[in-house]
């Protein structure tokens, strides 16, 4: 077990509290810090995670702990069986028509009550998918009867004008879903290497366990 897994766990734990801290704290000068909260939660819930495993790991192997070394086997196993079941759940309970159908109306409810209505939340919301999708309106550019919003021009930053004629993007409904399934499995592929990483650190703990277990009853460290 490499001792340099724990420290990257305590430094992502730390990023992610250092990163809230900045989003919800006295410092949060900048209104878009605010999105952070859920990114700074993730990264401190994923720290906190690999540091306590790894540090059993690490503690086991240099100490030649049987019971810290099965501890880090059976953290790991329990990650791995906790893994399995989100997997077997999001494969039997999803459905890809119902979600790219709620997706869809959503963004075209959004996308329409984008000039309609005062709705901020609604605007930031559009903005947002807009940049990141690099898309322009819900069918296309010219849902925006009444001007185009800044975020449909690539590079314009939030109050900038943006032209109708400087618009190169598709429709979002034509690019959101299909990124998003891409990003998906992306996700699955990371999840599956993941998981084999896990399932050889849990045999190799095992047997080392094994071994530390039939040294000590030798009476005598190797």
């Amino acid at each position: 077990m490499n001792p340099d897994v724990p420290l990257g766990g305590l430094g992502i734990l730390i990023l992610g509290v250092g990163i809230k801290s900045a989003a919800s704290g006295d410092y949060a000068f900048d209104p878009e810090l605010a999105n952070l909260n859920l990114p700074s939660t993730t990264l401190i819930v994923i720290g906190a995670i690999i540091f306590i495993i790894t540090f059993f790991g690490c503690c086991g192997a240099i100490r030649e702990s049987h019971c810290m070394t099965v501890t880090y086997g059976v953290l790991l196993l329990t990650l791995l069986v906790i893994q399995v079941a989100i997997a077997a759940f999001l494969y039997y309970n999803f459905d890809e028509n119902s979600i790219k159908t709620k997706i869809n109306e959503q963004l075209e409810k959004n996308v329409h009550a984008y000039y309609s209505t005062n709705d901020v939340t609604a605007k930031t919301v559009v903005d947002n998918t807009q940049v990141f999708f690099e898309c322009c309106g819900y069918e296309s550019k010219k849902d925006y009867q009444q001007g185009m919003p800044w975020s449909c021009c690539k590079g314009n930053q939030e109050n900038q004008t943006c032209q109708e004629k400087d618009v190169t993007w598709d429709g979002c409904r034509d690019v959101v879903f299909p990124k998003l399934k891409q990003y998906s499995e992306r996700l699955r592929t990371f999840a599956l290497s993941a998981a084999a990483v896990e399932l050889i650190g849990i045999v190799f703990s095992f047997c080392l366990a094994n071994s530390i277990l039939n040294v000590e009853r030798r009476g005598y460290k190797v």
